[in-house]
């Protein structure tokens, strides 16, 4: 058998190999793909749903938004905005932002808390450093709450702080709030973990949604709201992520502490967790699948049954769940990277068969070819 012909039977043995590979690892994919989805599921058991009270007419929403992206804020309003009262904020609406400085006017783009603890973390993480933009949103969620409580004197019993980007289960959120007495301290969602935030200080992560009862809305609307935001217009919390400042505005003012409702007010995951089990979903794909995700789960009563599986925190789960979370979303990611790979290499190695095959042309000569 000459050079070329052991060439050409050699190859087309390795092209079927890659081949059937890629069609293996496909198929593996899928499979890990679907069971690691279903270990986000959530079990299905009765729930006791008596003493039912609180309706639509009794939750206001206040969505934190920006005058970039009005279509998100267009599609909330479209949807929730047509069951709850709903409050629409950006930066045309709420007082000019007061920055950090570092002396003659100049601001200070960076958050000393970040800056403190970068180096304790994995480089890349975070970054202290943001944009004027981004730091002045921080600032934009407690002026729009002050906004809201200084307009309207008679407050609702519930008030549900979300982002311009967050779905929100109409049916879910009335069937939870709906047990729950507004006379008392309700400050609930995700409680979140993140490095850099100030020590001892737990805080609801906003994109998922942050509900507050009448109580804690009378116990800050005034001179306690203002004493906040002082703090944060320029003050010693000038350098915090907004949901610090409303977690630390109402831990001052009222001694209560975020509690922690897990699965259902969701600040990661996409459409992952945007069954209609779940309450709310943030950072939705599309203003038109929010819309018929809305549409969709006004149809369910998923959300009746639903006991979320966990109480996953970032960085406060066991660390057995830790584990299982890493190992499963490193199987994910390596079968992903294996598919891409594949799909790379195959077209390659298959146009060098052909060449090899028509031209008969030594093989290194083909590589440099293609190469070259």
């Amino acid at each position: 058998m000459g050079i070329r012909a052991w060439i050409d039977y050699r190859l087309a043995k390795i092209v079927t190999l890659v081949v059937v590979l890629f069609f293996t690892m496909i198929s593996m994919f899928g499979g890990v793909l679907r069971w690691h989805l279903q270990k986000s599921s959530s079990y299905r058991v009765d729930y006791n749903v008596d003493g039912v009270t609180v309706e639509a007419k009794d939750i206001w929403i206040l969505s934190i938004g920006s005058t970039s992206k009005p279509k998100h804020q267009a599609a909330q309003n479209q949807t929730i905005g047509k069951h709850f009262r709903y409050f629409a904020e950006t930066e045309d609406t709420v007082p000019e932002c007061v920055l950090c400085e570092v002396g003659d006017g100049v601001e200070f783009l960076a958050s000393k808390k970040f800056m403190s603890n970068f180096k304790k973390f994995k480089k890349g993480v975070t970054s202290p450093y943001k944009p004027r933009g981004w730091w002045c949103a921080q600032k934009r969620g407690l002026l729009a709450l002050d906004n809201v409580l200084k307009q309207n004197e008679n407050l609702p019993e519930f008030l549900f702080i979300i982002d311009d980007d967050t779905f929100v289960n109409v049916n879910a959120l009335v069937h939870y709030a709906g047990p729950l007495d507004s006379n008392t301290a309700v400050f609930r969602g995700m409680v979140g973990c993140w490095p850099g935030q100030p020590k001892q200080l737990p805080y609801i992560n906003g994109g998922g949604g942050a509900l507050i009862s009448r109580w804690i809305l009378n116990q800050l609307k005034g001179a306690p709201l203002a004493s906040c935001i002082a703090k944060m217009q320029g003050g010693e919390w000038c350098d915090w992520h907004s949901d610090w400042i409303l977690a630390a505005c109402i831990k001052e003012h009222t001694d209560v502490p975020p509690q922690h409702v897990p699965l259902r007010f969701n600040q990661w995951g996409g459409s992952r967790y945007c069954g209609c089990g779940a309450i709310t979903c943030h950072d939705h794909l599309s203003d038109k699948a929010l819309i018929e995700t809305h549409t969709k789960c006004l149809e369910s009563d998923d959300h009746i049954n639903f006991v979320p599986d966990d109480e996953v925190c970032y960085g406060r789960a066991s660390p057995s769940k830790v584990q299982e979370i890493f190992r499963n979303q490193m199987t994910l990611f390596c079968y992903i990277l294996v598919s891409g790979v594949m799909l790379v290499f195959i077209p390659m190695i298959s146009v060098l068969a052909i060449c090899i095959r028509r031209y008969r042309r030594p093989l290194w000569d083909e590589i440099l070819t293609i190469f070259a």
